[in-house]
């Protein structure tokens, strides 16, 4: 999990930052949420040399083994569609309405009666759509009395759905599946709509909840199906449900890059050797030095407006306490105390620089490094 942390730190923040402007523009129409959501994507999405290089070459960023495949698991009145292609637009009449391309959920729901008894989730991930000329060996109607459940599935390599949708395959390879992830205690009806339409079979969505105050009501009765269709599709659940929240809280310890790659540990301890001895101590000096700090910035808040807005939602954060400053000082080496204290030297003097109208230098500092030699240890520091 840690090595999944410290190649997606990048795309963490720029999900952090997507999922704020979604925040703040959920009441507006959705044409306007997607501008928000690209105009702050094209802003701040970091783009390295690799990835620019393989853009520009059109070669393939990811190769997966297998497919995957999505399905819309929101409530129905929040369904968004994708409109059909252009080409499919203009063989339509002016006044045909249907203009929206069919989704996994509509061929579920137009799925032959042998299929009855599948789930959307079993279906999306083993079914694919085929053209309408591809050769297929079409499926023989049973009456379910002499094929098991199982082989009735085997059975439909090629399946003809209703109303005219078209015509579906049997994947060589199960795809995996890509659903939306609500959470129980924040959006508990969504949560359990989602559970019965993926894992229960229906025909008509409305159908479950007929019956029903809540889908929690509706979830309740049919659990046991519920729980038997989700099998294949929660093993390690719990496991990976408290690594991500590990990832979202940042928990994951600083020290595990040691225990996947002992070499780094093994360096910095001949370096030490060397020369670069880990300094074990906090000076009073030192102490004295952020007692100074924090006055000043305490006091500049009230005696200088400007300097104050700029760092209202700064001072606002989260700090961390002295004896834990104290603790992480005590665990740098050379390279990271020098990085800390130009910091804190040159926050100092730009703070004393804005009380006094004095013009002070530029912040310039490149801070690079293997994995697990403590960047972020010291951005922590830092912040």
């Amino acid at each position: 999990m840690y090595v999944c942390s410290y190649m997606m730190k990048s795309e963490k923040a720029m999900g952090e930052a997507l999922r704020r402007v979604a925040k703040e523009c959920q009441n507006d129409d959705i044409c306007t949420q997607m501008n928000k959501i690209k105009k702050e994507f094209l802003g701040k999405r970091v783009v390295g040399a690799p990835e620019s290089a393989m853009h520009v070459l059109s070669m393939w960023l990811m190769k997966k083994s297998r497919k995957v495949t999505s399905v819309n698991t929101n409530m129905k009145d929040e369904h968004v569609s994708l409109p059909k292609t252009q080409q499919q637009l203009a063989q339509m009449d002016d006044d045909d309405e249907n203009v929206f391309a069919t989704s996994t959920i509509d061929r579920y729901a137009a799925r032959p009666p042998i299929l009855g008894n599948m789930c959307l989730a079993t279906f999306a991930v083993n079914y694919n759509v085929a053209a309408a000329n591809h050769e297929f060996i079409e499926m023989q109607e049973t009456d379910g009395n002499q094929l098991s459940e199982t082989e009735e599935y085997d059975s439909c390599t090629k399946i003809t759905l209703k109303d005219g949708l078209g015509y579906m395959q049997k994947r060589k390879q199960e795809a995996i599946l890509h659903v939306m992830r609500y959470k129980l205690q924040t959006e508990p009806e969504k949560y359990y709509h989602s559970k019965l339409i993926l894992f229960y079979p229906w025909k008509n969505e409305d159908d479950l909840i007929t019956g029903f105050n809540s889908y929690m009501q509706s979830y309740i009765d049919k659990q046991d199906v519920i729980h038997k269709n989700a099998e294949s599709f929660n093993e390690d659940c719990e496991r990976f449900d408290s690594a991500l929240e590990a990832f979202e809280n940042d928990v994951i310890p600083q020290a595990a890059w040691d225990a996947i790659v002992p070499s780094i540990a093994e360096e910095d301890a001949l370096t030490h050797t060397q020369g670069f001895d880990t300094i074990q101590m906090t000076t009073e000096e030192e102490r004295d030095d952020n007692t100074i700090v924090e006055r000043h910035t305490t006091n500049v808040q009230l005696e200088i407006d400007p300097l104050s807005k700029l760092y209202a939602k700064v001072a606002h954060k989260h700090m961390m306490t002295f004896q834990d400053y104290c603790s992480r000082m005590q665990s740098l080496n050379t390279k990271q105390r020098e990085i800390v204290m130009y910091n804190r030297a040159w926050c100092k003097s730009y703070i004393n620089g804005m009380r006094h109208g004095q013009k002070v230098h530029g912040y310039r500092v490149f801070l690079s490094g293997s994995g697990g030699t403590g960047k972020s240890h010291v951005l922590q520091l830092i912040q």
